[in-house]
Order: C-alpha cells, then sequence, then structure tokens
C-alpha cells in the first residue's frame, strides 16, 4: 500500500475548493463521523478532469474515490413525487474481497485507525476530507445534499453506510458513495477488481420528513462497483405503502 500523506492530499482539494490548508495534526476518529447540515451544495461543479470507467484520472489527487447511486421510479410508481418528498437517504454496501482485505491489513487507515478518521472525516482534521467531499460541487452534477453519518464496519460484517441529508434533485441526479480506495492504492490482485457489493434489497432507503420510511428497493444493477467508474449503480425504488 502507498498512500498519499493526508495533508498534501488535503492540499490539493481545498486548493481546487480555494480554501487554505489547515494544522495536519488530528486524533483518530470514532467509527462514525457525524457532520453538521452545511455543506449543500448545488452539485454543479467539476473537479477539473473526467472520469474513466474503471480507470483513475491521470490527474486524480486522491487515494480514495466515489461509486454514483441513481434513484429511479418504477414504471408503475402511483405517486411520481415520492422521491421528491425524500429528505433522507441510507445507502449500505459491503467491502468486496479486495477491499476487505485491503482494509484487514491496513487497520490504520479503518475509520477508527489512526489515519482513517482525516480520510472519513471533514477537512479540519487534515486529510482527504470526504465527509465534506461527497457532496461538494468538487466532483460534478449530483443530488443537493449534505452528511450525516459515515459509518463503516469491520465486525461481524465488512460494510460502509452512508446517511445523506437530501434537499434536492434526488429524482434526477445520483448521490455519491465514498471513500472508496482506488484500485491502485488498494493494490488489488490480478483479475480482482476494488469493489463494493449490494448485499441485498435493504441497501438502500428513503425516508421523509416525519421520519417514516417511503421507500427501500425493488432492483438494482449493478451488484457491484468499483471507485470512480463512469456508469452508477441504478437502483428501482420500491415505495412504502403507508400503514
Amino acid at each position: 500500500m502507498s498512500l498519499r500523506p493526508p495533508l498534501t492530499t488535503l492540499c490539493c482539494a481545498l486548493f481546487v475548493l480555494g480554501v487554505g490548508c489547515g494544522d495536519s495534526s488530528s486524533p483518530a476518529a470514532d467509527s462514525s463521523t457525524t457532520a453538521p447540515a452545511t455543506s449543500t451544495t448545488d452539485g454543479s461543479g467539476s473537479a477539473g478532469s473526467e472520469e474513466s470507467s474503471g480507470s483513475v484520472p491521470v490527474d486524480w489527487p486522491y487515494d480514495h474515490g466515489y461509486i454514483k447511486v441513481l434513484f429511479s421510479l418504477p414504471a408503475d410508481a402511483v405517486d411520481p413525487t415520492v422521491l421528491d418528498r425524500t429528505v433522507t437517504v441510507v445507502v449500505s454496501m459491503a467491502y468486496g474481497e479486495c477491499l476487505a482485505a485491503f482494509y484487514e491489513n491496513n487497520p490504520t487507515v479503518q475509520q477508527a485507525g489512526t489515519l482513517g478518521g482525516a480520510i472519513f472525516g471533514d477537512s479540519t482534521m487534515g486529510g482527504e476530507g470526504w465527509e465534506e467531499l461527497l457532496c461538494s460541487p468538487l466532483f460534478g452534477d449530483h443530488a443537493q445534499c449534505s452528511i450525516v453519518w459515515i459509518t463503516q464496519r469491520f465486525d461481524v460484517v465488512r460494510t460502509l453506510t452512508i446517511t445523506y441529508d437530501i434537499t434536492a434533485d434526488l429524482a434526477t441526479k445520483p448521490v455519491f458513495f465514498g471513500p472508496i480506495p482506488t484500485g491502485a492504492v488498494a493494490e488489488c490482485a490480478e483479475g480482482t477488481r476494488a469493489t463494493m457489493e449490494v448485499a441485498d434489497l435493504m441497501a438502500f432507503r428513503g425516508i421523509d420528513a416525519t421520519g417514516a420510511d417511503l421507500w427501500n428497493t425493488a432492483s438494482y444493477a449493478p451488484a457491484e462497483a468499483a471507485s470512480l467508474e463512469d456508469d452508477p449503480v441504478v437502483v428501482v425504488i420500491a415505495p412504502v405503502e403507508p400503514d
């Protein structure tokens, strides 16, 4: 594994955003990262380089990337406004073989590790700061959002779960899911990709303003995806019938 120094990586990101670099020292984070709902953006910006399917752009400044997740209504949807009424989205995916091995062999970059907090957390921690990056305009067009929780687990399961506050555009634009180590950083064996996997139909949930479940999952494709691939995981939602 060859990770860039966290502060150097952050400076690349903050230079693009027009923000100065701060102190690189930070304590290790808890295995859950919380952010106030202040990073909402219009998702209209660009990272300055085009993504290429299955490969990392030559000027990609991070050791991690993201997976796009796009939600769509079923063909027989009775309520066409259900995605517009969604204020919270929960996405959970399991680490594939290569990424699971990467984190098990490198516990310091797990979310609870000595380096992981600065990767999964915000920019004040001196690392890549994915808590802010996922809903920033840096990577292009996405639903307007802010991150509530990022939770990585490596106990009885090996999963990454993200809770998003959604303010607009969920019916037409994806959310970005990460941080996901790139294949080069994960050093996958030949023929193995650095993928995340959809474990089951409860991997995707939508919640309304009252806290009630609006929808879960009817179907999804593909069942696995790697960091920085152009094509999203497309989720056809299954609206939850009211009690």
